[in-house]
């Protein structure tokens, strides 16, 4: 088992295919979040931004893997109707306490993510170790990679100088805001 997790949600798949190649270069374990019910359709999209605007859980699936195990996880959202997918914001308040230490990236038609950053960061009650934002339109070209390592480096030279042990000490400030 790595010591990190990348953790994300995907409608069309652009969040999915970010989310692979980070875990491929962080070599860490991969989880995507599941629903209960598809997203397909129009219906599917306009619940999406419904439930973005107005900050509404989603019905997903408990995890399959226990996120307390990891020293990092990192959630990958898209951003719908200029915030964080729900089903992203809601595994980051159901799991709030088993996660150490995050790091954010989202995925992105045109903007909103400095919202969407800040709705997780919030959900999390933490301050992340490294953020990114991707367009479509980079990932679509695959003009990101340089941005992707960039973010990877950022995250493993946080951990690697986390202190071994840390996360389990009681009063030790997490960097939880």
């Amino acid at each position: 088992m790595s010591r990190i997790l990348v953790c994300y949600y995907s409608r069309t798949g652009y969040t999915e295919q970010v989310a692979g190649k980070l875990a491929k270069l962080l070599g860490a374990d991969l989880l995507c979040i599941r629903e209960r019910r598809p997203r397909t359709g129009i219906g599917g999209y306009l619940r999406s931004a419904w439930e973005a605007l107005w900050g509404r859980d989603a019905d997903i699936l408990p995890p399959d893997t226990c996120l307390k195990d990891y020293e990092l996880v990192v959630l990958g959202t898209p951003v719908w109707a200029g915030h964080a997918a729900s089903p992203v914001r809601t595994l980051a308040r159901q799991q709030r306490d088993q996660i150490r230490h995050a790091g954010i990236f989202c995925t992105l038609g045109g903007s909103g993510q400095v919202a969407a950053l800040a709705d997780l960061a919030q959900d999390l009650h933490q301050t992340p170790w490294s953020t990114l934002a991707l367009t479509d339109g980079e990932i679509e070209v695959e003009g990101y990679e340089e941005k992707l390592t960039s973010f990877a480096a950022a995250l493993r030279s946080r951990l690697n100088a986390e202190p071994a042990g840390r996360a389990g000490i009681l009063g030790v400030d997490h960097g939880r805001t």
